[in-house]
């Protein structure tokens, strides 16, 4: 048995069922290694209940140092296509676990064989986010929130209301998400409507399925997008409706009129009848004269 000096530690060798191996024990620090000939390259390092995959002061209970490209880091395999594994991370009262299913039912009852499935503590929500920031949330009751911590539909977007709950898409359109709110004029909405150009089309990634609707490039800058990529339904809607009033209150107008020039031709003709009357009675009497 030989005996070195590193580090402060004792490193003793010893050779056990046919396998080299390094065992250094001393100040608490325990390595495990593999020898190349005189060489030797240690992989693994106990130091104060700390466990190094390749790092000789690891400061976490577990911790890798990885040098190149290895991929993966991490690897939990299966002897058979049937075994369900998964990796988790909890404490008392949570916790969140990555599975593999090997058969249906396997961590979820709608698991079918070979899903991935990312679970969570019933009754807490699933969080995902960079930098500190939380974009995504999946609450206990299955709500979705991007950029949002409060849904309360089956997907919420942002913070301006827009939401779907499992039928259709919802804009955002309470007052308490605008501002800068006033009419939309007449005269604005009939220029975009006069610009507005219809046309037929099918999406390049579903070709065969026609579609009807706008050109984002094409469209009057009162309902397009910063990027004019794609359209708001509401603001198209908006112009049309504003279009639709103006040329409502344009023809009850021009019916006011009507009514009123039938009112005017109905009093000319009973004015008429009257003249017509007093002419007949006028002939009569001249004729009776005669």
């Amino acid at each position: 048995m030989r005996q070195t000096q590193k580090e402060g530690s004792m490193r003793q060798t010893r050779k056990s069922a046919g396998v080299l191996a390094w065992v250094v024990v001393g100040l608490g620090v325990v390595v495990l290694g593999v020898p190349f000939v005189s060489a030797q390259t240690d992989v693994l390092y106990v130091v104060n209940n700390n466990v190094g995959i390749g790092i000789a002061s690891p400061t976490h209970p577990l911790h890798a140092l990885v040098s190149g490209t290895t991929d993966p880091v991490l690897m939990l395999e299966g002897a058979n296509v049937t075994d369900s594994l998964s990796l988790k991370v909890q404490h008392p009262g949570a916790v969140i676990g990555f599975g593999l299913a090997g058969g249906a039912g396997a961590f979820f009852t709608t698991a079918a064989a070979n899903d991935a499935v990312v679970y969570g503590q019933p009754g807490k929500n699933l969080l995902l986010g960079v930098g500190g920031s939380e974009w995504l949330r999946i609450t206990s009751t299955g709500k979705v929130g991007i950029n949002m911590t409060t849904p309360t539909h089956y997907l919420d977007v942002g913070v301006s209301g827009a939401y779907c709950n499992g039928g259709a898409w919802v804009d955002g359109s309470s007052r308490e998400y605008k501002q800068g709110i006033r009419e939309l004029s007449g005269e604005d909405a009939e220029e975009a409507f006069a610009k507005l150009s219809p046309v037929r089309f099918e999406y390049k990634a579903m070709p065969g399925e026609e579609h009807v609707g706008f050109i984002a490039e094409d469209v009057p800058d009162l309902v397009a997008t910063p990027d004019r990529k794609g359209l708001s339904p509401m603001d198209v809607v908006a112009v049309l409706t504003k279009v639709v009033q103006e040329q409502k209150s344009s023809i009850e107008a021009k019916e006011a009129r009507i009514t009123t020039l039938e009112h005017r031709l109905d009093a000319q003709h009973g004015l008429l009848e009257q003249l017509a009357q007093k002419v007949a009675s006028l002939e009569a009497e001249k004729t009776g004269k005669h």
